[in-house]
């Protein structure tokens, strides 16, 4: 900036007061230049202090300044705003704050004159008097009568809300008695604590209302009759949730409404797992939840159980009744021919059935499948959607026919104590787990009784049969040929000190049981 420069700028700031004659040209608005006030004062002052309003220090330090002058300097710097009311600013100097009235939500605010020259606008971090207490914003939110959260949220950044109004309400009166939620403070949900129910009360009250989509779900959450404790997206509040299906009812009792979309959510979402279950598992979970009234339909009820897990076959017909579900442009109509207590599947689950050890011998039938980790599959019911329709004795039941694979795979070598004690998972998977090393500890303090006089020790699978037949008092053992059933049964008489051992075999195998028995 030239020297000339300065001097136009300078005489129109000040209205021509000062005399510049002695000033010389100046490298930058740090530097000094001479003034001469009109009481003859002469001074140096910075370039960009004089440019921004100051003038004769010598002057300034014997008047203070008026606040008219205070006022006509704001007007000067452009921060002088009709929105404001300035009738009560008493200026006294920079250093202490004024007061300016916000004409809008007639609000009074204290500001530093400098902060003013500045620039320094109205806001609820000036404001005199402070925010308003919790029970008056609370009672400034219910007036307003907001319908949702998207208008108190579209209200909070707009310019209509007050300065004595928090920014953040939360932040602001969270620890005050009078808060109970945010939906509450705001009145989109009076009296509500925002607390939803737990689990298993919400899902019967909704359960209750016999929706039968998730439209008609959307319809009621609308209609203003949704409790505020009932929540409208339950996946985001609720770990137990599995589908909307379930939450709506589509799964769990005998009543259960099947529909086109709820089939494919349950068969999509477990596509691996009905490849990998065997036949009474999956009986098990389909009769539970009334699935195979909608498969039997279909026709692919039979094929779907007879066939071998893991097969291509198992994965075929799944894909089969996938694409039958799919292809339907309609829902399906109620099926009136089969009453509630109709015999879907000619299985009789029992516990015996559950019980009974079996070692698996390779199938003649082709496998082609990717074969799943014998432990992998443990974790089939830690799926909580796989067992959204299973009572506590269903469960039960299905556990112990995984430790009873648990058991054949160890056995079978397929599985290691090793790897089972590393590996984690759910509940269910922990509870197979917490049998199985129970039961491993047990047969490892079996002792051998005083009178075995057989030439060999009895492995883990017959020590497991003395020690079941011991707590069961009756047990399946439905080995393959060359497993050890025999000396599992001899050893079993010894341990549980039986006086007499009664084999029930064909007269084929007659010599054969009384050859083994004097070979050990």
């Amino acid at each position: 900036m030239t020297l000339e420069e300065f001097i136009a700028k300078a005489n129109k700031k000040h209205k021509n007061k000062f005399d510049y004659s002695q000033a010389v040209q100046f490298k930058n608005q740090l530097d000094k230049v001479t003034i001469i006030c009109p009481k003859g004062h002469k001074n140096d002052v910075q370039v960009g202090n004089h440019l921004g309003g100051s003038g004769c220090p010598d002057c300034a330090q014997n008047r203070k300044k008026t606040t008219e002058e205070f006022l006509n300097e704001l007007k000067e710097a452009g921060f002088f705003f009709d929105e404001y009311d300035y009738s009560l600013v008493d200026y006294q100097n920079k250093g202490k704050k004024v007061i300016v009235i916000d004409k809008k939500f007639d609000t009074k605010h204290s500001l530093l004159p400098r902060a003013l020259l500045l620039g320094t606008r109205c806001s609820g971090r000036n404001l005199i008097d402070g925010y308003l207490s919790c029970e008056e914003a609370k009672e400034f939110f219910w007036n307003k009568n907001f319908k949702n959260n998207q208008e108190f949220y579209d209200f909070m950044k707009s310019d209509e809300r007050p300065w004595y109004i928090p920014s953040d309400i939360r932040r602001e009166y969270i620890d005050k008695k009078c808060w109970k939620s945010e939906p509450d403070f705001i009145g989109t949900k009076k009296g509500w604590d925002g607390e939803y129910r737990d689990w298993e009360d919400a899902l019967k009250f909704v359960w209750s209302l016999k929706l039968k989509s998730s439209d008609e779900w959307v319809k009621y959450c609308a209609s203003g009759k949704k409790p505020y404790d009932i929540p409208s997206n339950p996946h985001k509040y609720y770990k137990e949730f599995i589908s909307g299906a379930h939450w709506l009812g589509y799964l769990g009792t005998d009543n259960t409404l099947w529909t086109k979309h709820a089939i494919l959510s349950f068969i999509k979402n477990l596509e691996n797992e009905l490849q990998n279950l065997d036949s009474i598992e999956l009986v098990t979970v389909i009769n539970s939840n009334n699935l195979a009234r909608r498969i039997k339909n279909l026709g692919y009820l039979e094929e779907l159980i007879s066939s071998k897990a893991g097969s291509l076959k198992r994965d075929e017909i799944i894909k089969n009744i996938i694409s039958s579900v799919d292809s339907k442009k309609e829902e399906f109509e109620e099926n009136n021919e089969l009453e509630p207590n109709d015999a879907l599947i000619d299985y009789e689950l029992s516990e015996a059935s559950v019980e009974d050890f079996i070692i698996d011998i390779e199938s003649e039938e082709s496998n082609e499948l990717e074969d799943l980790k014998p432990i992998e599959q443990l974790k089939y019911f830690d799926n909580k959607f796989i067992i959204a329709s299973l009572d506590n004795e269903n469960v039960d039941f299905l556990l112990k026919n995984q430790l009873k694979k648990l058991w054949n795979n160890f056995l079978n070598g397929k599985v290691t104590v090793n790897e089972l004690e590393k590996e984690k998972g759910g509940k269910n998977f922990n509870q197979i787990k917490k049998w199985f090393f129970k039961e491993l500890n047990e047969i490892n303090e079996i002792k051998l009784p005083k009178d075995y006089k057989f030439k060999y020790e009895p492995n883990d699978m017959q020590k497991l049969i003395a020690y079941r037949l011991k707590k069961e008092k009756r047990y399946g053992n439905w080995s393959g040929t060359g497993a050890g059933k025999t000396l599992a049964a001899l050893f079993s008489g010894r341990y549980l000190e039986l006086k007499n051992t009664v084999i029930v075999c064909n007269n084929a195998t007659v010599k054969g049981w009384l050859k083994s028995s004097q070979e050990y």
